[in-house]
């Protein structure tokens, strides 16, 4: 799949793990726009358990589509694309 941005905002892995890190200004914004997204649902919905089952199903959905179509394809240590 290409990426829709003109630079790449998420790159494969380079250490521990396998996916996306961020590698742009536009990346890391996202990333941190998201942690907070994420951590103020989780704090809204404490004690609705299928509501937030589901918006924490959502935000991780998100997260890989967007590093999806925002960059590389993931990688990382033995994956052969590091």
């Amino acid at each position: 799949m290409n990426r829709t941005t003109s630079t790449a905002w998420f790159g494969p892995k380079r250490r521990l793990g396998w996916g996306w890190t961020p590698i742009s200004w536009q990346g890391w914004l996202f990333t941190v726009v998201w942690i907070v997204v994420v951590l103020t649902g989780s704090v809204a919905l404490a004690g609705h358990l299928i509501a937030f089952v589901a918006f924490e199903t959502l935000a991780v959905v998100v997260m890989v589509g967007v590093a999806w179509v925002t960059g590389g394809p993931p990688g990382g240590p033995g994956s052969g694309r590091t």
